[in-house]
């Protein structure tokens, strides 16, 4: 039979007996009652067992289930399991390796809807280019009617101002002598003599 008073080693540990009476066994006993054994796993140390305050245990780096069927054991914390420290880095590399593998899948991606943002702005920019140029042709259209008109509105007034009117039948317009009329005076002046 085991004596009650003496703590029971772990398997790497050295056996010590302790010879406590009633109430050191008592106190130790309420002492320890807020500890409790989990497993340090953190980047410096892959795998000890610890005593530790029970508050801790589950936290980061303090384990509370020890490793089982695992040689050389770290725990993965963001898988929530303990590996082997040979295969961590392997299984680290091969997530890495997913995670490019679907960034570069993304990236792809990108490169096509980019590509095809490129070819649509191409075309809204051609359109816009046309749309111009149909302006423009409009609007010369345009102005070269108004040309046209403000030209025709101009001659209307400046003939209406400037062209002189025709006399009215009863108005009697004087004549002055030509050649002619004076050769004919003088023929019948010359014949009446």
């Amino acid at each position: 039979m085991t004596d009650p008073n003496v703590m029971n080693p772990t398997p790497t540990q050295e056996e010590v007996t302790l010879k406590l009476n009633a109430e050191e066994a008592e106190m130790i006993k309420e002492l320890l009652s807020d500890y409790s054994y989990a497993w340090l796993s953190d980047a410096t140390t892959n795998c000890k067992r610890v005593l530790i305050n029970k508050d801790k245990i589950g936290t980061y780096p303090y384990v509370d289930t020890p490793p089982t069927g695992v040689t050389n054991p770290v725990y993965d914390w963001t898988a929530k399991k303990w590996r082997s420290s040979d295969t961590a880095s392997k299984d680290q590399y091969e997530d890495v390796y997913a995670e490019i593998k679907a960034l570069k899948g993304q990236g792809q991606d990108s490169n096509t809807e980019i590509a095809a943002l490129r070819e649509s702005s191409v075309s809204v920019n051609k359109n816009l280019a046309e749309l111009g140029q149909q302006f423009n042709s409009f609007g010369s259209q345009v102005m070269d009617a108004l040309k046209e008109l403000a030209a025709a509105v101009n001659g209307k007034t400046n003939s209406n101002a400037t062209a002189p009117t025709a006399p009215d039948e009863s108005e009697e317009v004087p004549k002055e002598p030509t050649k002619t009329d004076e050769t004919e005076e003088t023929t019948k002046k010359g014949d009446a003599e």
